[in-house]
């Protein structure tokens, strides 16, 4: 296991290195699935990540906003916030996650 600080840092830098500017920007534009070699890091897969809903077109709106990365067996996780006002936030640190599988119930109208 890698520490989420130097996995933070590298991915930032592989940003900077490879796009326009070293930010979490570019990575929420990468596909679920997509890997990289990443110098210091090795392999790093997108494993899912949650951007803002663009639709949204109205003031006082907020949305949590996430990616989780895999490194080797472990998964790392980087998340923010995207406000009408201010635009994406993100957190100055990363933590290593594990997947929990969770049920939900939905209500929907039965097709007719």
């Amino acid at each position: 296991m890698i520490e989420p600080a130097l996995v933070y840092a590298a991915l930032l830098q592989f940003a900077e290195d490879n796009w326009d500017w070293g930010s979490w920007y570019e990575w929420t534009h990468v596909s679920v699935g997509t890997s990289y070699e990443v110098p210091g890091l090795g392999e790093v897969t997108v494993v899912d990540s949650h951007n803002y809903d663009r639709s949204k077109n109205y003031d006082s709106w907020s949305e949590d906003i996430w990616i989780v990365f895999a490194v080797g067996d472990t998964l790392y996780k980087v998340k923010g916030l995207h406000t009408s006002y201010e635009g994406s936030t993100w957190d100055r640190h990363m933590v290593i996650v594990v997947p929990k599988l969770k049920q939900i119930t939905v209500y929907e109208e039965p097709n007719e």
